[in-house]
Parts: C-alpha cells; sequence; structure tokens
C-alpha cells in the first residue's frame, strides 16, 4: 500500500482530502500538518472523523524536513506561493506531489506574476507539471504516472540488492561528489536535478471555478462548431467553503446567509487558467468573460458557459458530440436534452453534471455544468490524479459521497 500525505490538512479542502484517503483501500494517510494547530487530535477539529482516525496534526517541518520523505505521494493544500518552496524539496526526496495551490497551472511564469502578483521562484518546473483535469489531459497523467512506477519499482530493487563493497576513501577531492547535489543539503525551494527529472511527478490540480467551465465547454470547442471570432461568456456560482476556513468580509455567516452577489469581475485569478484550458483545447486563443457569483451554500458549484456556434450547430449534434466525448469517463453525466444539472445531485462526490441547450434567437449553445467544490473542484479529482499516477482505477476509493464539511 502506498503512502501519502497531507500537507495543509486543517483547511477545507485538506480535511476533505483526509477524509478521502483515511476511507481509501489503497492508499495510506501517514501525516497530516498544520502549523498553526500541530498536535492537536484532527478528530478534535473536526468530530466527525471522531471513529475514523486517532491522527494528530504534526507542523509542516515532519513532512518537509525529514531526511527522507515518509509519504511516497503528497497532497498540498496550502495557500498559493507557499507551494513555490515545497515542491522542490518534496521532489528531491523523490515523493509524487499534487499540488491543489495556483503555483503551478498556468504554464507562463509572467503571467502568473501577473495574477497572483509574486515572482515564480520555480518557473523551471512548469513545464513538467501536468494539468490534473483527467477528462482532458488523462494521457498525460498516464504517461507520468508510468514514469513514476518504473522509478518506484527500480527503488524497490534497489533496496533489497546486497551492500556494495566499501570503496578506497583516498579518491582526490576532484572526483568525489560535491556537496551540493546532495538535495538534502539545498536550501528548502532550491531546484536540484531530481527535481527537474523526466521522473519527478508534480501535478497542478486545477481550481474549482476552471475545472467546472472547463468541462462543460470542451466538447464544443473540440468539435469545432464554436465561432472563433465570439467571446466565451461563463457565470460561475460557488458555495462559501471555496473562499476556505477563514471568514473574510463577503463570506462571514451574516453577510453571506440570504445573500447573493458578484465577486472578483474582470479580476478573478482562476480566469487566466480558464483561457489557457479553453484555448488549449480549442487550438487557438479564445476570449474568455468570467464572472464569479458567491451563494450561501456550504459546498456546490455551477458554471454556465455560453458559446457562440457557428450557423450549421444543431441540438442533437452537439449533444452527440457532449456524450462522445465524455464516453469513457466515469465521473461525467451528460444529462437528456432540456434537462439541467443543481448541486445537490452531486454534492460531496467526484460527479460532474452537464446539461445544455441550444438558443435559436441568438445562436448560443448555453451549457450548465454542477459539481462539489471541494470534491470534483478540489480534493477529490486531487485523489483522481493520484489514483491514475499510481496505476489504479480512476474510481478507486472515490464511489459514494464521503464529504467532512
Amino acid at each position: 500500500m502506498l503512502t501519502t500525505a497531507v500537507i495543509g490538512a486543517a483547511g477545507f479542502t485538506g480535511i476533505e482530502l483526509v477524509g478521502l484517503l483515511l476511507a481509501h483501500p489503497e492508499l495510506e494517510l501517514v501525516a497530516a500538518t498544520s502549523d498553526s494547530h500541530a498536535q492537536t487530535p484532527v478528530s478534535r477539529l473536526y468530530p466527525q472523523l471522531l471513529d475514523k482516525t486517532e491522527l494528530r496534526f504534526s507542523p509542516h517541518d515532519v513532512v518537509l524536513e525529514a531526511a527522507d520523505v515518509s509519504a511516497d505521494l503528497v497532497f498540498l493544500a496550502v495557500p498559493h506561493t507557499a507551494a513555490l518552496a515545497m515542491v522542490p524539496t518534496l521532489l528531491d526526496k523523490g515523493a509524487a506531489v499534487i499540488d491543489l495551490s495556483a503555483d503551478f497551472r498556468l504554464k507562463d511564469a509572467a503571467l502568473y506574476e501577473q495574477w497572483y502578483g509574486t515572482a515564480h521562484t520555480a518557473s523551471a518546473l512548469l513545464p513538467q507539471a501536468v494539468y490534473g483535469l483527467p477528462e482532458l489531459y488523462g494521457t498525460e497523467l498516464e504517461a507520468l504516472g508510468q514514469r513514476w512506477q518504473v522509478q518506484q519499482a527500480q527503488q524497490t530493487q534497489q533496496v533489497g540488492t546486497p551492500t556494495a563493497a566499501p570503496q578506497d576513501t583516498s579518491t582526490s577531492a576532484s572526483q568525489s561528489t560535491p556537496p551540493s547535489s546532495d538535495p538534502a543539503s539545498a536550501p528548502q525551494g532550491t531546484l536540484t536535478s531530481a527535481s527537474q527529472s523526466s521522473a519527478a511527478v508534480l501535478v497542478a490540480n486545477p481550481g474549482c471555478y476552471p475545472t467546472a467551465s472547463a468541462l462543460a465547454a470542451a466538447p464544443a470547442l473540440d468539435c469545432g462548431l464554436v465561432d472563433p471570432d465570439g467571446i466565451i461568456v461563463i457565470n460561475a456560482i460557488s458555495g462559501v467553503s471555496g473562499a476556505g476556513r477563514t471568514a473574510n468580509d463577503i463570506t462571514q455567516f451574516c453577510l453571506a446567509n440570504e445573500n447573493l452577489s458578484a465577486y472578483a469581475v474582470s479580476t478573478h485569478r482562476h480566469t487566466p487558467e480558464i483561457v489557457q484550458t479553453l484555448s488549449d483545447v480549442a487550438g487557438r486563443p479564445v476570449k474568455v468573460q468570467f464572472t464569479p457569483h458567491l451563494a450561501p451554500l456550504n459546498r456546490g458549484m455551477v458554471s454556465t458557459v455560453c458559446l457562440p456556434m457557428k450557423p450549421e450547430a444543431s441540438t442533437d449534434q452537439l449533444w452527440a458530440a457532449y456524450r462522445s466525448f465524455y464516453a469513457n469517463q466515469p465521473f461525467v453525466y451528460v444529462l437528456e436534452p432540456g434537462h439541467m444539472p443543481q448541486t445537490a445531485s452531486v454534492r460531496a462526490s467526484n460527479n460532474a453534471q452537464i446539461g445544455l441547450a441550444l438558443d435559436a434567437c441568438t445562436g448560443m449553445l448555453v451549457v450548465s455544468c454542477a459539481i462539489d467544490n471541494l470534491g470534483k473542484g478540489a480534493a477529490s479529482q486531487a485523489v483522481q490524479c493520484a489514483n491514475i499516477i499510481c496505476g489504479l482505477e480512476q474510481t478507486c476509493g472515490l464511489q459514494g459521497s464521503r464529504g467532512v464539511i
């Protein structure tokens, strides 16, 4: 059984990961970290897990500064910029990393710096980070997993190999290995040859809004029926858990309850991620107008995407294209024409439900995708990626509802 750790386990996404991993038949959770709750029993902060685990939160450094990472696979549920220092360190220690922050999603470091307001200090790793949306990048995830599985098998064989005879220690200094080549001696966040090797596993887990929006738009863009000169308009609604455990000016109960509002209009940081993914699927640059909204829900998300279509597009043609595109995807359900998805149907799951309608008056295809923002939009999608990396069935440990929040 492969061992796992969650860094940043006390937040909403982190604790959802903890709940999923505790119930996973092939992955064992050995560490859940939180600097602010170190030594606190996990079940004290989240009594829902009282009969599930006796783990205590440990400081991040228990995983980051150990001589050898105690976990084969590490999930990072930390704020953006925090992963920039953590990822190289973990890769150097041989762990596979699934990062749920935004730090490795954008392929252009300058674009990251523009939207996140800080320098990208690990940009050399961006080309090797695989975007963790299995329905669109499953082939890349499988290839990454195969390389990692070979590496794991080789390491297992080496452990069982008899120790070689002692070597002559009189070798000159010029022939010895320089200290700087030892990953353990490098400062945290330093890029070494190990972290940049072809076998290093780094998955950039998508954001919740980009996941729902990409799943809604991808089949239409893929089939070539979207007008290339039009603007794709996205209106998305999320529950308050998407803002994290710490309340702010719009997520406090008295402000969020019985209230619906748009926020971060034209400035939301998921915008370039959505544009990047949809442009990749379309094979050309696309223009996107994205507006997020906050709803008084604990969890759940609906993204409604309006795509300008070519005149020859028909409802039957588009519905068939969507069904075909997701035919072999175990978590995506395309509803019958005339039916639209709802958040209650996908709560605490890794499922996505999609409904579509072609507006004859405007020529716009309207596609709604409902997901759970903490599930398919974060934690359970990360486990889906981990399953692929580890050579397991995508659905392993993800059947049924297991939400902690």
